[in-house]
This record gives C-alpha cells, sequence and structure tokens, in this order.
C-alpha cells in the first residue's frame, strides 16, 4: 500500500505549466536569531512607550525562546495560549507563559477540552480570518509576527502581577505594535534595512540556478504580500542586483488568502493605478488568482497546472487548495528541518524547536491541526527551496508522511 501510495503521490517540478513562490521566509529566509529578539524588543519598547506597560521585559530570556512556535491559538479574553490537535482538542495550553495543568484547561474549557472558536476553524480554516470571530483570537503562522504570541503571554503575565484581569485591552494594542513595527519609516525596518546582512540569509547559488532552469522550462511567478520597495531591499542582497529577471511575472502587496479565494481585488501597476490584465509578464500589485491563472490559460492555449510555494499553512496552502481556480502548492517549512523529517541542522534550531508547545506537526499518532492542513492539502512539505533546488527538476519527491 506504501509503495502504491508513493507513486500517486510524487510530486515534480517539471509537471508544472507555471510555478510560484512566496517571497519572505520560501525564496528568501531571515536570520531568525538575530530577527526575533528585534522583533520582540520593537513590540514590547512599543507597548511601553504608547501604553504605559511599565515592567514588560523588553529583552527574551530562554524561557522566552522556548516558547515561540508557529499555530499557536490566542484566546483573547482568557489571556491563554492554545495548541490544537487536528480533530480539535486541546493538547497543551498556557496562561500567559504559565502552563495549564488538565485539570485547569478542563475548567476553564470543559470536560471535551474544546473551545468553541477553534472547533469554527476545525470546520471552516478561513473562519477566523475577519468578522467577529477575528476580534476574540489569532494564530500567527509567519516568522514575520509569531514574537506576537510571546509578547501576548508576557503582557498577560504582567497583567496578572498587577491584578488587572480585564484583557480585552492587550490584543488591540499588541495588534497597533505589529503594524507599526512593519511601517517602512520605523525603527524595525530602519535596522533591518541599515543591515541587511545580519537579518537575511543570501540564496544559495543552487537556487538561482533552478530558477533560471526552470524560467526556460515554465512561467515562473513571485507572489508576495509584500510591498516593491521591501521586497528589492531585501532581494538585491538575497538574489542579486538583477533578481527581477528570475521572474516572468512578479505580484507585490497580493492580499493573500482572499488573493487566491476571491476575484474582488482588480491588478494595479507599479504607480496604483488599475489595469486590466492582457498578458502574464509584468510586474504588478495586489490583483487576484482567478485574473491570473485565466491570462495564463489563454497564453497556453489549454487548462495550465500551475504550483505555489509558500510557508503559511493557511495563507498559501489551504487557499491555494481552496481557490477558485486550481493551483497545488508546496509547504517550505523549516520547522520540518528542525524536527529532523530531513536531514541536516537548522541554523536557527534553537528558535524554531519548541520543548515548551513540542512539534509544530504534532506526534506520530496526534496531529496539530496545523500538521494536518500541511499533510492533507499541499502536495509535498519542504524545509526550504534549496531542498528542492538539490534535485534536478524532473526529480519524483515523495512526502514524508507517505
Amino acid at each position: 500500500i506504501k509503495t502504491m501510495l508513493a507513486a500517486t503521490n510524487k510530486f515534480m517540478l517539471s509537471d508544472y505549466d507555471a510555478i510560484a513562490l512566496d517571497f519572505d521566509n520560501t525564496l528568501v529566509q531571515y536570520n531568525l536569531t538575530n530577527l526575533f529578539p528585534l522583533q520582540y524588543s520593537t513590540m514590547t519598547k512599543y507597548l511601553i512607550q504608547k501604553y504605559n506597560y511599565q515592567g514588560l521585559q523588553t529583552m527574551m530570556n530562554l524561557d522566552d525562546i522556548d516558547f515561540i512556535r508557529r499555530g499557536l491559538f490566542m484566546d483573547f479574553k482568557g489571556g491563554n495560549v492554545l495548541d490544537i490537535s487536528a480533530e480539535g482538542l486541546i493538547m497543551t495550553a498556557s496562561h500567559g507563559t504559565k502552563k495549564l495543568s488538565k485539570e485547569e484547561i478542563i475548567s476553564i474549557y470543559g470536560e471535551e477540552m474544546r473551545w468553541s472558536l477553534t472547533d469554527l476553524f476545525i470546520k471552516d480554516k478561513l473562519a477566523l480570518w475577519e468578522g467577529e470571530a477575528s476580534l476574540k483570537t489569532r494564530t500567527f503562522l509567519d516568522y514575520t509576527d509569531i514574537i506576537g504570541t510571546l509578547v501576548f503571554a508576557k503582557t498577560i503575565d504582567l497583567f496578572d502581577e498587577k491584578i488587572i484581569s480585564d484583557y480585552s485591552d492587550v490584543w488591540p494594542h499588541l495588534l497597533n505594535a505589529i503594524i507599526d513595527m512593519y511601517r517602512l519609516d520605523s525603527d524595525f525596518t530602519r535596522t533591518v534595512f541599515s543591515n541587511v546582512p545580519h537579518y537575511v540569509h543570501k540564496c544559495d547559488l543552487k537556487v538561482t540556478e533552478v530558477l533560471k532552469i526552470l524560467k526556460k522550462n515554465c512561467k515562473l511567478l513571485l507572489i508576495t504580500g509584500s510591498p516593491p520597495n521591501l521586497v528589492s531591499k531585501i532581494a538585491e542582497y538575497a538574489l542579486g542586483a538583477e533578481w527581477e529577471n528570475f521572474f516572468h511575472t512578479i505580484v507585490f502587496n497580493a492580499k493573500k488568502p482572499a488573493f487566491f479565494t476571491t476575484n474582488n481585488a482588480p491588478f494595479l501597476d507599479i504607480n496604483d493605478h488599475e489595469i486590466k490584465l492582457s498578458f502574464s509578464q509584468g510586474h504588478y500589485m495586489r490583483g487576484n488568482w482567478f485574473e491570473l491563472y485565466k491570462t495564463l490559460e489563454q497564453e497556453l492555449g489549454r487548462p495550465a497546472k500551475c504550483v505555489y510555494l509558500g510557508d503559511n499553512v493557511i495563507q498559501d496552502v489551504y487557499a491555494t487548495f481552496v481557490s477558485i481556480s486550481p493551483i497545488d502548492s508546496v509547504a517550505v517549512i523549516e520547522e520540518a528541518l528542525t524536527e529532523s523529517l530531513f536531514p541536516g541542522e537548522h541554523p536557527h534550531q534553537d528558535y524554531l524547536k519548541s520543548n515548551y508547545w513540542g512539534s509544530y506537526f504534532g506526534e506520530t499518532k496526534k496531529s496539530t491541526v496545523m500538521g494536518d492542513i500541511i499533510k492533507k492539502y499541499s502536495k509535498l512539505c519542504v524545509p526550504s527551496v534549496t531542498h528542492l533546488a538539490d534535485k534536478p527538476i524532473d526529480y519524483q519527491h515523495i512526502p514524508f508522511w507517505i
């Protein structure tokens, strides 16, 4: 049976007419050992200066580092952080950074150890993205914001120390801190831009070589939620001055997951003018996959077989699965290396492997909800684009869970 599954689940880059890549933490990888402490100090200092969160610690300690993990759900009202199984059960939970016992979890969430909001997520992976539910919980799935979970927990610790039982301001204040951090004129952005080599890894030469090969064999696209000036600054260092030439198509400011799941957002040119997409090649902003796919289809004269490589389990993996127009996905998950699913050692192992929460994917017989999404909705999971570049484009990859 395993051999049959492997045969039907093989993945080859050469099978595709169009290959699209996400930018941050997919094509380009960051030095998380340097980036995470900067994010933490930026957010905490903002909360102290703007909202008078006096006493909030502005530097991470070793316990804080071990608390970091993607795919955890914050319960804004309760001040709790939850790790959820594929079935929706609470596997591990904390109040602030204090781990809750099974008895404490039951006293808060009931005998079944479930939360109505994460149950909503189990039924519909986009349910928490907007609307009323998004005001009650959030899960961070990007390295750009997962430090927010730690800052949330540390703030709850601070409130408890000060005997403040109303946590309702914590999330809106934290969200403002994250938004402020990513302003193009913020201290955080200026710090990263002034010393890019400290925060960004150069792309492996094997990656740039495979991009050149792929561009000759198929349409090669870069689809990113990041703005042009930020991408340019990072890409020039990571990929070289001619980085734009690797791609037929570049889409900036793509509002994922909606980019894949709706056809509402028009395409804009780089000067913010609305345009009708008449051919795929070029540099664009916003837009939607429905229109881009239709254009690719017209250019090929037949249905296009497409794949998207990305690191965000919802925006990149699940959203492509439920996309209006067909597109497969490859999950680029750095934790796959830290959790020994692939040979080798991750340079930022300490910041990605959490003993506190356990595996991002879950255990053999009990997947986390995020691990389950990766296995159910992606064609393949790799720790990096370099892993793909190590092999010829017609190499038959088999998912690690087969």
